[in-house]
């Protein structure tokens, strides 16, 4: 083999190299929200279903938090959508970093909420990462982002639905309780 036959390889070993990257990035197209850089709404009911099916077999813990994120600043007067989408951001970030890279998932569900599945967490250390995530918010002094968490641990749910129901539920429910009524 001589000189031009290898830079030959290995030219067509950085091709296949970026081939790959580049496929690899149009994977991850399909499943990235676009504001966020979290995982999009079609992605969360694959993965959860597939979450719970482990959990299932294996007998193993899982968690679901649904976070509702309202910004205070809009009632202010701030420009709404732009507001919004800033406030989504900021805290799709503080999420991020709360969120162990192995294992957990973060996902934009909607326009004012992120669901975040926590396979092999029980409800109560779910709830610490809740804390944590609120302490993150309050120490970049964003008095503006208001916060409340639905958590709940799967455990009898037998649909997908029923658990997402559930943690809308609790949602709701710390949503209303925080607001006095």
């Amino acid at each position: 083999m001589g000189y031009p036959d290898m830079m030959r390889d290995v030219l067509d070993q950085a091709r296949r190299e970026e081939i790959k990257k580049k496929n690899k990035s149009l994977e991850n197209l399909i499943i990235i929200d676009n504001l966020t850089g979290l995982y999009n709404q079609k992605y969360f009911h694959l993965r959860l279903e597939q979450e719970m099916a482990r959990s299932k077999l294996y007998g193993n813990k899982l968690s679901l938090i649904f976070l509702g994120i309202c910004d205070e600043s809009q009632d202010e007067g701030k420009s709404g959508n732009k507001a919004c989408h800033d406030t989504m951001k900021v805290v799709a970030e503080i999420v991020s970093i709360c969120l162990s890279d192995t294992i957990d998932l973060a996902f934009s569900y909607s326009n004012e909420k992120i669901a975040v599945i926590l396979p092999e967490i029980n409800k109560v250390d779910a709830a610490a990462v809740v804390q944590e995530i609120k302490r993150l918010i309050q120490k970049e002094k964003r008095v503006d982002i208001k916060l409340h968490a639905g958590v709940v641990q799967y455990e009898s749910h037998e649909y997908i639905e029923d658990l997402i129901g559930s943690a809308d539920d609790a949602l709701t429910e710390n949503m209303k309780s925080e607001q006095g009524g």
